[in-house]
C-alpha cells in the first residue's frame, strides 16, 4: 500500500516544502503521490479519525437497562 521511497522528490501535499519518504501507487495520469514523513503521520490521523470504533456498551450496564425496561 504505502512503500517507502529512495527518490529525492518533495512530498505532494499542497505547501509541503519537504523531502518526500513515502508513496503510493494511483490510477490516471499522476502514478504515485509522494508523502513526508509528517505529511503521511497526519493523513493516517485524519483517516484514524473518522473510521475508529464507538466503544460497546458495558454489558453490565446493557443488562440493568433490559431489567429496567422489562421491569
Amino acid at each position: 500500500m504505502i512503500l517507502t521511497t529512495t527518490a529525492k522528490t518533495k512530498c505532494d501535499i499542497k505547501n509541503c516544502k519537504n523531502e518526500a519518504a513515502y508513496y503510493f501507487e494511483t490510477k490516471g495520469a499522476f502514478g504515485k503521490c509522494f508523502l513526508c514523513k509528517a505529511c503521511c503521520e497526519r493523513l493516517a490521523d485524519e483517516l484514524n479519525k473518522s473510521r475508529a470504533p464507538k466503544s460497546p456498551q458495558n454489558t453490565i450496564k446493557r443488562k440493568q437497562e433490559e431489567k429496567r425496561s422489562n421491569g
